[in-house]
């Protein structure tokens, strides 16, 4: 089996996510570093104390961040996220659409069992791969200012 190149194709594919990843990392960071204190909201332990504060919601959380921690706050985490994305979408549309290449020439899949044998290994390997990088992510988030 001959060893992948860096064809135009692939690489145009590997920029386009890289460069998506990176503008929707940007713009929701907010978004996802609220998400991510939700899922790991708190009972209080025996003394009443708790790390986070307890958001009731969205918004309670957006004035709760804000208040305490300020605009920055809200930023908590997102060089971590924005490596982690880019570099996750780089790395999944490229290895999709090798995946593709590959499936349909070497084993005759088409159709959408092509597209899903693709999509999951390339989500499998990007998951491999970058795993690490989120995990910085979420405790980075998980910390106040």
């Amino acid at each position: 089996m001959a060893s992948p190149s860096w064809s135009s194709g692939s690489l145009d594919h590997m920029a386009s996510g890289a460069i998506a990843g990176f503008v929707a990392t940007a713009v929701l960071h907010p978004l996802d570093l609220i998400k991510t204190r939700m899922h790991v909201q708190e009972q209080t332990d025996r003394g009443g104390v708790r790390r986070l504060p307890h958001y009731r919601g969205l918004l309670h959380a957006f004035q709760s961040i804000y208040g305490i921690e300020g605009w920055a706050g809200f930023y908590q985490g997102l060089g971590a996220n924005m490596l982690g994305n880019t570099a996750s979408w780089g790395v999944y549309m490229y290895a999709y659409n090798r995946c593709k290449t590959s499936f349909a020439k070497e084993f005759g899949i088409d159709g959408p069992s092509l597209y899903f044998a693709s999509a999951t290994t390339a989500g499998a390997l990007t998951t491999l791969l970058l795993h690490p990088i989120f995990t910085v992510k979420t405790r980075l988030q998980l910390q106040l200012r």
